[in-house]
């Protein structure tokens, strides 16, 4: 029996976050864009890098930043393999 398994995540149902919370990732910015009323993110992260779609126009992340990665409760689909 493998542990391995395969998820497909929404760019908008990861959250990043200044603060470290309990289950949240450390991450560090790599990319930022700002896309009219988004922003858009690329992270490096222990799971490899990641695009991330962000509604917070006022908390902003700029590439070299620190942060900590949680997700919502929708947009995570377990894919099966």
């Amino acid at each position: 029996m493998q542990n391995n398994v395969s998820i497909a995540i929404r760019p908008e149902a990861m959250v990043l976050q200044s603060d470290k919370i309990s289950n949240s990732i450390s991450v560090t910015i790599v990319k930022t864009s700002y896309a009219g009323n988004h922003y858009q993110y690329t992270v490096s992260s222990p799971l490899g890098e990641l695009y991330i779609v962000s509604q917070d126009i006022v908390n902003v992340f700029h590439p070299g930043n620190k942060a900590h990665l949680t997700f919502k409760e929708t947009g995570l689909n377990i894919l099966s393999d």
